[in-house]
């Protein structure tokens, strides 16, 4: 048995050098000639671009390409997305940039959506394209739509308006537990270049059963309710007012009913036009948060009205080094100073050189103002199944990492085969 196992591990090791030492085919070898392209879009559906756009060589790393396109995304007026795709030059094309928009309706499919991406992409290179070799092989062809070309803007018998309904729900089971989950939601958007209208509704109902024994057995449900409206007019390129409403009810916070209201005000230090790569805006609200409680809280409240104030600082950019995001907000109670809040959201990612790259993820909160919670302790299959929000002064979560990569530029080929 030993023999023939070492025989046929030693067929299988001939066959494999064998093949690595293989000859590569003539139909894989690439010119110098040839554009070198380099797609920075973690979303994006990177194989359908590389067996679509068969006339340049994908490479592994930004320091590697002549031509770097980064392609960020924004939630459209359609309820889709627009697709921004910014072009940067190297080598011999430094200094050529352009920023191409791809818009989908919230209609599309994935497929049509990646069709129409690679279309715009493909549009992109062209002008790279016309300076290689290439370029003699090239047509571009223009298909007339059905109702002839008339510009200008068009009709819209919606006026703007997207709606989309959800519902949803699970099932889980096993010999001793049980469980299932309902939820649903409704939104109302209308977004133009002066004025963002948004209304959403959720509801999510969770309910879990665990048998412990033959007497015994455990029910935990979890509800929330959520209705929120904003209106924000644009007041110039860099300003921005809004009012944001809010009525809910959540068990996990021993809210019956909550009411929120609170005008606010942004300051954009860059044109809003470049918020697809750079956002460093101060937002500013001040408002009444009114509590109905399920449970007596700790303060021994039943209901309650507070005056709040928040001042957040937003920072976003998407350049060819990196991509930065970064939300610092700090929030209090007029009542009580002591009653606040000061939240972190960042997210780094940077190309520090050729295949070596850094990310970086921390979400820090100093929480202060819990005045919701109800007077007792939770049970343990409260705390258990997280049905209730526990007392904190604290919650945070970091990730970080070093990436290098190394080996063939190149990377053109899509195989999918037993993964």
């Amino acid at each position: 048995m030993e023999q023939w196992l070492f025989r046929f591990t030693l067929i299988l090791t001939i066959i494999f050098i064998s093949l690595s030492m293989a000859q590569i085919p003539d139909s894989l070898t690439v010119s110098d000639d040839i554009l070198r392209v380099y797609i920075d879009c973690d979303y994006c559906d990177y194989p359908y671009f590389v067996q679509n756009i068969l006339f340049v060589n994908f490479v592994r790393d930004a320091y590697l390409s002549q031509v770097q396109v980064i392609i960020s995304t924004e939630h459209n007026a359609s309820g889709g997305h627009n697709f921004n795709l910014r072009f940067i030059g190297r080598e011999k094309y430094s200094g050529m940039e352009q920023t191409l928009v791809y818009n989908s309706s919230a209609i599309e499919s994935e497929d049509q959506q990646r069709q129409g991406l690679t279309r715009v992409l493909t549009m992109g290179l062209m002008p790279y394209l016309s300076q290689t070799s290439l370029a003699p092989a090239i047509d571009i062809k223009y298909r007339i739509p059905r109702n002839g070309f008339t510009p200008g803007k068009m009709k819209d018998p919606w006026n703007y308006w997207v709606f989309q309904l959800e519902m949803g729900g699970g099932l889980a089971a096993e010999e001793q537990r049980n469980g299932f989950t309902i939820t649903s939601s409704a939104e109302a958007n209308r977004i133009t270049d002066e004025w963002r209208i948004g209304l959403d509704a959720d509801f999510r109902y969770e309910e879990e059963n665990i048998k412990e024994d033959e007497e015994t057995e455990i029910h935990s449900t979890l509800e929330e309710k959520d209705l929120s409206t904003d209106l924000v007019k644009s007041l110039s390129s860099h300003w921005s007012a809004g009012i944001f409403a809010q009525i809910y009810s959540t068990t996990y916070r021993n809210i019956e009913l909550g009411l929120s209201f609170s005008p606010a005000v942004q300051y954009n230090i860059f044109p809003w036009a470049e918020s697809s790569q750079r956002i460093l805006a101060i937002a500013y609200h001040v408002g009444l948060r009114s509590f109905q409680y399920i449970e007596e809280t700790l303060y021994e409240k039943s209901a309650e009205s507070r005056f709040y104030e928040s001042l957040g600082l937003q920072w976003e950019m998407v350049q060819p080094w990196g991509e930065v995001y970064f939300w610092l907000e700090g929030s209090h109670y007029f009542q009580d100073f002591k009653k606040n809040r000061v939240m972190l959201d960042s997210y780094i990612s940077l190309r520090l050189v050729k295949g070596f790259s850094l990310y970086l993820n921390i979400d820090l909160e100093s929480i202060h103002d819990q005045i919701y919670l109800p007077k007792g302790e939770a049970s343990l299959e409260e705390i258990l199944l997280k049905r209730k929000q526990l007392a904190t002064t604290f919650n945070y979560s970091t990730s970080f990492g070093l990436r290098y990569t190394f080996g063939s530029i190149y990377n053109n080929i899509v195989n999918r085969r037993l993964h």
